[in-house]
């Protein structure tokens, strides 16, 4: 019986801990994960702008006082159903769930980010400036001088 090597046994193990470190977060996941086919039988107790409002409330030294009144989902106009869908995404009804267009311009906004973050601010000594005065945009460093 051949005997592996150090490096074989040492992969097997890496492997082993990523398997297992994946499924506890599925586990997780599933245990965690909110119940919302509830919400179509009953209504929430409360909500995160509620707890919100509450909290404000708290902080201000004042009790809070939430009455709460829901609607029949029928007796809401079709058009504010509408309204509320395109306030929060004007093509909706276009892109099946999944709007392309923005997940790439959130994705370029987020990368950008990281690069501006990433990038050294530029030093004073290779700034091109030749003359004395002021740059553009520049911050003044004697806040009563206008730049």
């Amino acid at each position: 019986m051949a005997r592996r090597s150090f490096a074989g046994r040492l992969l097997r193990w890496i492997l082993l801990l990523c398997v297992l470190g994946i499924a506890g977060w599925i586990v997780w996941e599933a245990a965690t994960w909110p119940d919302v086919a509830g919400l179509a039988r009953r209504p929430p107790t409360t909500t995160a702008f509620i707890e919100r409002y509450k909290e404000r409330e708290r902080v201000a030294g004042r009790r809070p006082q939430v009455a709460i009144v829901w609607t029949p989902y029928s007796a809401i106009s079709p058009n504010v159903k509408r309204a509320v869908l395109v306030a929060e995404d004007i093509n909706f009804f276009s892109h099946h769930g999944f709007d392309r267009g923005e997940i790439r311009s959130a994705l370029e906004e987020s990368l950008g980010e990281r690069e501006r973050r990433a990038a050294p601010p530029p030093s004073a000594s290779s700034s091109s400036r030749t003359s004395g005065s002021p740059r553009v945009g520049a911050r003044c460093e004697r806040p009563r001088r206008r730049c």
